[in-house]
């Protein structure tokens, strides 16, 4: 299996943006991204996915002379590396008996290769995952949200990562913000130092968000200022001010399940563009009105179809359990033997929750649910160290 095998229409994007820049020294421009129809003009790079990949790759191509798939494998490589050291560094500050220790180093090696595999954008599921649950496990077993100095580093160093994550996967980062945040709030004790703490890991958030958004409008103002390439977009029906394909995804993922029945939507990706255009032929794909229409769809056909809606979701549901007994495994031991601590219930437990909503609101494609695995196994890690009974 190739290491890194990205989406050939992405990497086609990458090598499209880079182009673009050097045609109009403009960050996020595309020339000739025959992926999104634009064949031989100048397009918005990444249409409806998110931009931080189309941003760095390109940029670390033309910084250093590399070809895109060179670019493309250092960026996804490289940060796998980057989460793999920070998470065993932080593994090894916890003390485990040997059988443990090689368990522990075990499953975060196989965590960090089953990303690497599984690659593209998807990999920040899991890989982020990997490297912050050691970290912020440290920070909670060793109570260091009272050390004020220790606490502000490692949370800034935090909030970088899940900001950068955000850019490349959306979601990917924000889960475990989400759950520190649970966790903090489980209990109001410390409520000052942990409202410090959040403040560090939310800032670089909201700065990434702002930066991108001010790159995209000066990108939008460029082809805004060209009414006949303006008009071109229009004609090939792609969007300018495009955004995230979320009820896209979801309208056709109803199709999971459905391929007996010729009138259910089909899961790919074509029929979502398909059936928006059968209801209004003026939609542009990728659109806020694209996405609205569809999200209205949705609600119809469950509203339509109840009972088939409940019968996908179960089946889906059925699929995740069936991959958190795979990636728990002895985890379920430790549980039915002992207690569990709050840090396993208020941490780990909301993170393969939100991750596996990812599956259910989508398909439970293992390619969605990475971050799912590495919080379900990276439990069972941590189980053995969070209770009484250990494994020699």
């Amino acid at each position: 299996m190739k290491l890194f095998q990205v989406m050939p229409c992405r990497v086609q994007g990458y090598q499209a943006t880079l182009d673009g820049y050097l045609k109009t020294d403009k960050l996020l421009v595309s020339f000739n991204d025959i992926c999104s129809n634009g064949a031989n003009i100048l397009t918005p790079s990444g249409i409806s996915d998110h931009l931080g990949s189309f941003l760095y790759i390109p940029y670390l191509s033309h910084k250093f002379n590399l070809d895109i798939e060179l670019s493309k494998n250092i960026f996804f490589i490289g940060y796998g590396l980057i989460c793999l050291l920070l998470s065993l560094f932080f593994f090894n500050k916890i003390k485990f008996n040997l059988l443990g220790r090689v368990y522990g180093y075990s499953s975060i090696a196989a965590l960090f290769l089953l990303n690497i595999f599984i690659s593209d954008t998807y990999s920040f599921y899991g890989l982020t995952s990997l490297a912050l649950i050691p970290l912020w496990y440290y920070v909670l077993k060793n109570n260091l949200i009272n050390h004020i100095y220790s606490l502000t580093f490692l949370s800034l160093l935090s909030g970088l990562i899940i900001a950068f994550s955000e850019t490349v996967r959306g979601q990917s980062g924000l889960f475990i913000l989400i759950s520190l945040t649970i966790y903090y709030f489980s209990e109001r004790k410390q409520i000052n130092l942990k409202l410090i703490s959040l403040f560090f890991l939310i800032i670089p958030l909201i700065f990434s968000k702002i930066l991108l958004n001010n790159l995209v409008d000066e990108r939008n103002t460029f082809f805004n200022q060209k009414p006949e390439l303006k008009l071109e977009l229009k004609k090939r029906d792609i969007p300018i001010n495009h955004v995230r394909a979320m009820w896209h995804n979801a309208y056709y993922n109803l199709g999971f399940l459905s391929y007996d029945y010729y009138d259910f939507p089909k899961n790919n990706d074509t029929y979502s563009v398909q059936r928006a255009k059968q209801i209004d032929p003026t939609v542009v794909p990728f659109t806020k009105e694209y996405e609205n229409l569809l999200m209205k769809e949705y609600f119809n056909f469950i509203k339509s179809y109840p009972l088939h809606f409940v019968k996908i979701s179960f089946a889906k549901i059925g699929v995740i359990l069936m991959y958190l007994i795979l990636f728990i495994n002895i985890g379920f031991y430790f549980i039915y033997k002992n207690s569990v601590k709050k840090r396993i219930l208020f941490f780990f437990i909301p993170g393969i929750i939100l991750n596996a909503l990812l599956g259910i609101a989508a398909e439970p494609d293992y390619s969605y649910l990475l971050g799912m695995f590495t919080f379900s196994s990276m439990m069972s890690v941590y189980l053995n160290d969070d209770t009484d009974i250990k494994l020699l």
